[in-house]
C-alpha cells in the first residue's frame, strides 16, 4: 500500500507548491488545470484506498469495534456530506426517524461507510426527485432504508451489484467510475454486524436497499 500511496502523495504535495506560487504564480488557465491534477490524483488515492480496504476484508483482517452509536450524530454526519451533492442536482435529501432509537449498537465506522456508499449511490444515480433515509425499528430490528427517485435497475443487475468489481454496462455507470466495489464491502461489513441487506429495484421506477441490524 505504501508503493502505491506514496507517488500519488508527491503529486499532491506538488500541485501545493504550484498553487501557493512555487516557483512562480500560476495565470487562471493554470490553475484551473493544476486544480484538475488535484481532483484527478484524490480520486486515483479513493479508487486505491477502496481496493486495498476490499483486499482487507476480503482476507479477514478487518476486526468489529462495536460500540454506542448516536443516531442523531450520525445522520447529521451523513447529511453534511451529502447536502452539497444533492444541492448540485438540485434534489431532495429527506431523513425520516420516527420511531427510530436514539441510539445503536454497532460499528460507527462501517456503519457510516455504509450508509455513505448508500446515500452516495443513490445521489449518483438519480437526476430529479429525491433520496430519502429513513430509520424505523421493524420486528425487533432496526431497519435503514436508503430510498430514491433513480433510473433503477433490472432484476438482472439487482443480481450482481454485490459482486466484488461488478458494474453495469450502462453508460451513466461508466460515466460515474469508481471500482465497483462498495456495495460489496457494504454487505461484508453488515454481514460482520450480524444484519443483512436487500434491495428492491425497477427500470425507471427508482431504488430502495435496506439493511437490517439487531437492536
Amino acid at each position: 500500500s505504501h508503493e502505491l500511496r506514496t507517488p500519488l502523495n508527491a503529486i499532491t504535495g506538488y500541485v501545493d507548491l504550484m498553487e501557493l506560487g512555487v516557483p512562480d504564480e500560476l495565470t487562471d488557465a493554470q490553475a484551473e488545470q493544476v486544480e484538475r491534477i488535484r481532483m484527478s490524483a484524490r480520486h486515483l488515492l479513493q479508487l486505491i484506498e477502496e481496493i486495498l480496504q476490499f483486499a482487507r476484508v476480503d482476507a479477514g483482517q478487518e476486526n468489529l469495534e462495536i460500540g454506542t452509536v448516536s443516531v442523531p450524530e450520525l445522520l447529521d454526519e451523513i447529511r453534511a456530506i451529502a447536502d452539497p451533492l444533492t444541492e448540485q442536482k438540485d434534489l431532495e435529501l429527506r431523513f425520516t426517524t420516527d420511531d427510530a432509537p436514539e441510539t445503536l449498537q454497532a460499528d460507527p465506522r462501517k456503519l457510516r461507510q455504509i450508509l455513505l456508499n448508500l446515500v452516495g449511490n443513490a445521489i449518483k444515480f438519480t437526476d430529479e426527485g429525491r433520496i430519502e433515509l429513513r430509520l424505523q425499528v421493524d420486528d425487533g430490528a432496526v431497519a435503514i432504508h436508503v430510498i430514491d427517485t433513480g433510473l433503477g435497475m433490472t432484476a438482472e443487475e439487482i443480481d450482481h451489484i454485490f459482486e466484488p468489481f461488478w458494474q453495469s454496462d450502462s453508460s451513466l455507470t461508466r460515466e460515474a467510475g469508481g471500482t465497483g466495489l462498495g456495495l460489496a464491502i457494504s454487505r461484508r461489513y453488515i454481514e460482520m454486524m450480524a444484519g443483512e441487506i436487500e434491495v428492491r429495484s425497477a427500470p425507471g421506477s427508482g431504488s430502495a436497499f435496506t439493511v437490517r441490524l439487531p437492536r
